[in-house]
């Protein structure tokens, strides 16, 4: 009751400096976003016998509106705040008795979001922060990054791979809790950010998620040079630190080198990265265990109709994936957000290198600005094994953008350019 109190109170509050703004009595705008998100992955592994994850699908949708104010510090600087809710649902989930409460309707109502930002335009290209709790659409590890073009003037083999977020974390794990800048300009782009997973409690492990990502045109060619960094913090519960210290720590570094063209119709990328693994579990004493790789990934794309290849040979980068904390409770998918196919070799030693490989071609449509469709299927293969295949479809819309060509004026494009 308290959560829909308070969300009254901030749209009657909303609704008043709008009413003001429309008479010309305040320098605040107001401003208003809707947010669609339709998500269908299934994954059919029974080939491997869920050797590496479980055949399971999923089907959800996820709508979240938002209101809030914009200040125009100068022609330049725009400030923003917003607020809104994260509705999600898993579609068929629905109460099969009295005692399912779980799955009624007012569960929908999954996270409310709020967040102040600011959004700065200069001669040598575009700063824009964030901070509280906002969506990861924001950043090129969200669920929208191969969607959205004209935000993230990247090919498709410099997003980062499913090693450091899995297709379905991205779409579950829709909201960031903490900071977020993003820099662009005319030679690159660069962002980095600080995800607060957990807080220290009774029950719930303090965690938190640091990452960046960045690249750079090698003048004029169409070489580049960038990196993505991710690295979690899985510290104590109330439970667990009252047993033994059971800190956990694990980090990926692949610094990479690309190249990215566009031939007529044809858009292709080749990617080269150095995959670096940091891993330290203090309940065990295990000390730095290092697992290093590498990846080569490339994509092509043809109106719309593309390929995406990511080959890996190396070391497991999910080292303690099958292994459990002090209290007993695995690690898995508490410590690793990415594909648990990066395990290597299932749950065999993880020193061992071995070789992972994920095809996807995919279909994807812009319908404006606002909507835009990708369906698809991903095969995995493994050493000389194949493990099974996913059939994804993902579609999203957005009001804010399908206004903003009216509303808005775009940055120039100029500021997207890598080249000197």
């Amino acid at each position: 009751m308290k959560r829909f109190t308070l969300i009254a109170i901030s749209l009657i509050f909303m609704v008043t400096v709008y009413g003001q703004t429309r008479r010309g009595q305040s320098p605040v705008e107001f401003v208003y976003d809707v947010d669609f998100q339709y998500y269908l992955d299934n994954g059919e592994y029974a080939v491997s016998n869920d050797r590496y994850d479980i055949s399971e699908t999923f089907n959800s949708a996820r709508l979240t509106p938002l209101v809030g104010l914009r200040l125009d510090q100068s022609d330049f600087v725009s400030h923003y705040v917003h607020g809104g809710i994260d509705i999600m649902r898993n579609l068929g989930e629905r109460p099969t008795s009295v005692d399912d409460k779980g799955l009624e309707n007012s569960d929908l109502f999954r996270e409310i979001v709020f967040w102040y930002a600011i959004d700065a335009r200069f001669d040598w290209g575009r700063l824009q922060g964030r901070a509280g709790i906002f969506p990861k659409k924001y950043s090129v590890f969200g669920s929208r990054a191969a969607l959205l073009k004209d935000e993230f003037p990247l090919n498709e083999a410099e997003l980062p791979p499913t090693l450091f977020v899995s297709r379905e974390n991205r779409f579950y794990d829709n909201n960031m809790e903490g900071l977020l800048v993003n820099v662009s300009t005319r030679k690159g782009y660069f962002e980095a950010g600080l995800d607060w997973i957990g807080k220290y409690g009774e029950d719930r492990r303090e965690a938190f998620r640091a990452f960046t990502y960045g690249n750079v045109g090698l003048g004029e060619s169409a070489f580049k040079i960038g990196w993505a960094v991710a690295y979690l913090h899985y510290a104590n519960s109330e439970e667990t630190e009252a047993i033994e210290d059971n800190v956990v720590d694990n980090t990926i570094f692949t610094p990479y080198v690309a190249y990215v063209d566009r031939l007529g119709y044809i858009d292709f990328g080749l990617k080269l990265s150095y995959v670096q693994g940091f891993n330290q579990d203090r309940f065990r004493d295990t000390g730095y265990n290092l697992s290093y790789g590498g990846m080569l990934t490339a994509s092509l794309n043809f109106k719309g109709f593309g390929i995406l290849n990511d080959a890996y040979y190396g070391m497991s980068q999910m080292p303690y994936y099958d292994l459990s904390d002090v209290i007993g409770q695995p690690y898995a998918g508490n410590l690793y957000c990415g594909s648990p196919f990066y395990k290597i070799n299932g749950s065999e030693k993880w020193n061992n290198s071995g070789f992972y490989d994920r095809l996807e071609a995919y279909w994807q449509k812009d319908f404006g600005r606002s909507f835009a469709l990708r369906t698809g299927l991903v095969f995995h293969f493994s050493d000389d094994h194949y493990d099974g295949w996913q059939q994804q479809l993902t579609l999203i819309f957005n009001l804010d953008r399908a206004m903003s060509k009216q509303q808005k004026p775009r940055i120039e494009r100029r500021y997207f350019e890598f080249s000197l």
